[in-house]
């Protein structure tokens, strides 16, 4: 059993996330596990993480809902409905006029295809 830890590579785009997240996974069993995500809220107004499949659908397939600052969510899938696909994390807060926006930037990765994946999302701005 070889026990691999590594970190996931994000695609940031604007300055309003941070992102982390680790892929464990072992090369003698190659089958998918989990894919936990963490979402998190430090943006000083209520914030709503919009998660979809860049690739190769482009389908929404979860939304946190209205969470206030300094609240956070947890999501857990099982890894083989996502293998393979390029996921984008949007948010949406009040933006001018109080209408929501979403700010111009995402967080975008690649789902493995074996081992568990954990990513962490907190939005910032």
């Amino acid at each position: 059993m070889t026990i691999h830890d590594d970190e996931v590579q994000f695609d940031v785009r604007g300055d309003i996330f941070e992102a982390y997240g680790r892929w464990r996974y072992d090369t003698d069993n190659e089958v998918p596990g989990t894919f936990s995500l963490n979402v998190s809220n430090g943006s000083g107004e209520w914030v709503d993480f919009a998660v979809s499949t860049e690739y190769p659908t482009g389908l929404e397939f979860w939304t946190s809902g209205h969470l206030q600052d300094s609240e956070s969510a947890t999501v857990n899938w099982e890894l083989r409905y996502h293998v393979d696909k390029v996921i984008k994390v949007k948010r949406w807060r009040p933006g001018a006029f109080r209408i929501p926006g979403d700010g111009g930037g995402d967080v975008r990765f690649q789902v493995p295809i074996h081992g568990d994946l954990t990513v962490n999302v907190s939005c910032i701005g």
